[in-house]
């Protein structure tokens, strides 16, 4: 734990793969003869979103930047190769996972197995909203040149600058606004790390990120477009980003000073932890009964009112000595290594089970089921992140490096 260059995590890969897990559920699990304690618990999928790219801040900053906690941090490589490999890293997963929903969705047509696939289509998209619209007022089919946009703009990765509806395999919304992220990364990150009151500088972010709420409460609907800037816009999810960033540079100099959590500091961190987030999740499920404002305070959670909790997460979990074990650390690499494959692939993969679950049982979804969809997407997106995208990211990283550097 003494030298930052060889310092990994596993705690971290263990929460990039629950995150990627929790995410997957929140997605898919809506059977509503499943337990009401397993639907509700796994109701805040913006928090594992927001977690994820925090974490990714503070991961990007422990691997790329030198000199950790001095005046004198810098990249370890030009900006123009760390984009490379970024952007060799994030695309694999994004064209196929993209091309994938676009067959399935072209594909289910044809097989007709359960109720309402004849009309399946990929122009279907639902415009975004938070203002109590019927879910039949909000379903909008693209037109052409709608169509055409929205392949551009996903071939593009700036699907998530799209405000008004997600397209096609909606979550990889977050793949397109980590790329953003990276594209700024090498520009402020040795900037923020040099930042010297590193408390005052989180107090701000979390200030602007929950800026735009109260201006869309004060002077909205919250309906379309305004829902879909704060949910995906990367500027508006920018200072998640940035807050791991500077969550690296305090672990750093917090280990360089000596002055990490005790015993006593991490049960107390603990204990935050827990109540803070059963405190959250009691607001959100019974604000909006006592105050008929659900909406409200879902865009306060999810744009800011968290990123206390979330940021103390990660700073938890990286404090947190272990004995180091070898098997351990290769199965958490593995898992935490496939999360955003996890991300974007569970889409797809949901579509092909639920329609295949609902043919073998008479058209009917059976939750019991639901832990094969889970264990075959875990071990399909290990496959693929290791046999697929670490090939096609090898070719592309190659590539680009050989040709502009």
């Amino acid at each position: 734990m003494n030298n930052p260059k060889k310092e990994h995590f596993i705690f971290l890969e263990w929460l990039r793969f629950f995150l990627g897990l929790y995410i997957i559920i929140f997605h898919t699990f809506h059977y509503s003869e499943a337990p009401e304690w397993i639907r509700q618990f796994f109701g805040m999928g913006f928090f594992a979103t927001s977690t994820f790219f925090i974490l990714s801040g503070f991961l990007l900053s422990h691997v790329y930047l030198k000199n950790h906690s001095t005046q004198e941090v810098s990249l370890k490589e030009n900006g123009k190769a760390f984009l490379f490999k970024r952007f060799a890293n994030l695309y694999p997963i994004h064209i196929f996972s993209m091309f994938l929903y676009v067959g399935i969705v072209f594909l289910i047509p044809y097989l007709n197995l359960t109720e309402g696939d004849l009309s399946s289509t990929i122009r279907f998209v639902v415009y975004d909203s938070n203002n109590g619209t019927p879910y039949e007022e909000l379903k909008h089919y693209m037109g052409n040149s709608e169509l055409a946009i929205a392949f551009l703009m996903n071939i593009l990765m700036i699907q998530s600058w799209n405000p008004y509806y997600m397209m096609f395999n909606f979550p990889t919304w977050s793949i397109s606004t980590l790329f953003f992220f990276y594209l700024l990364f090498p520009f402020i990150a040795t900037r923020i790390h040099k930042i010297k009151n590193i408390g005052l500088f989180f107090l701000i972010i979390n200030f602007i990120y929950i800026l735009p709420v109260f201006f869309v409460i004060s002077f909205t609907d919250m309906g379309s477009p305004e829902s879909g800037i704060l949910h995906r816009n990367p500027l508006i999810r920018l200072p998640e980003f940035l807050a791991g960033i500077a969550l690296c540079a305090l672990y750093h100099r917090n280990k360089t000073s000596k002055k990490l959590p005790e015993r006593k500091n991490m049960i107390f961190m603990f204990s935050i932890l827990v109540s803070g987030l059963f405190l959250s999740k009691l607001i959100l499920e019974y604000a909006s009964i006592e105050l008929n404002s659900g909406n409200i305070f879902y865009h306060l959670f999810h744009n800011g009112f968290l990123l206390p909790l979330e940021l103390l997460l990660i700073y938890y979990l990286v404090n947190i000595n272990i004995t180091h074990n070898q098997k351990f650390e290769k199965i958490a690499k593995r898992l935490g290594g496939a999360s955003l494959s996890m991300f974007a692939l569970h889409i797809p993969t949901y579509a092909i089970f639920i329609r295949i679950q609902k043919y073998l049982n008479d058209g009917i979804p059976d939750y019991r089921y639901y832990i094969f969809y889970l264990l075959l997407t875990i071990i399909f997106c290990i496959l693929f992140q290791e046999k697929f995208v670490s090939i096609f990211r090898n070719k592309i990283e190659h590539y680009l490096l050989k040709k502009y550097n």
